[in-house]
C-alpha cells in the first residue's frame, strides 16, 4: 500500500521544482484515491449543523456537509475532485477569492463520500 501511495503521490506533479502548487496537478493524478484523501485531510471539513425548523415534525433540521475550500486559482482542481466523486457542487465565493466543492446530499455522503474515506484512509 505504501509503495502505491508513494508512486501515486510522486507520479502526477508537473512542477520541475518539487511539490509546489495544487493547480499543477495532472488529471491523471486526480484519479488517485490516496491523493484525494490526502488533499481532503489538509483542506476539507465535515460540518454538521443543527437548527430550529418549525415545519419539521421534530422542530429541528440536521444537515451534514463535506467541503473543500481553496483559492480561486485552484478551481480546476475542484472540478477534478467533483469529477472523481461524481457528486457535489462547485461554488465561487462572493467576498473572498475562493472556490468550494461541497456535498450536502445525505445520500451522496452516505453512498460516495464516507465509503471513499473508509476504503482509502
Amino acid at each position: 500500500m505504501y509503495i502505491f501511495m508513494f508512486s501515486c503521490l510522486m507520479g502526477g506533479w508537473k512542477s520541475s521544482h518539487g511539490l509546489s502548487k495544487l493547480s499543477q496537478v495532472s488529471t491523471e493524478f486526480l484519479q488517485c484515491p490516496y491523493f484525494i484523501t490526502g488533499l481532503s485531510d489538509g483542506e476539507s471539513s465535515f460540518c454538521v449543523s443543527i437548527s430550529k425548523y418549525k415545519k419539521l415534525k421534530t422542530g429541528w433540521l440536521v444537515r451534514a456537509v463535506f467541503r473543500i475550500e481553496l483559492h480561486s486559482r485552484e478551481i480546476s482542481l475542484l472540478y477534478g475532485i467533483q469529477s472523481f466523486f461524481g457528486v457535489g457542487n462547485i461554488s465561487i465565493g462572493k467576498t473572498r477569492d475562493t472556490v468550494a466543492y461541497s456535498v450536502g446530499s445525505t445520500q451522496d455522503l452516505t453512498n460516495v463520500i464516507i465509503p471513499h474515506f473508509l476504503k482509502y484512509p
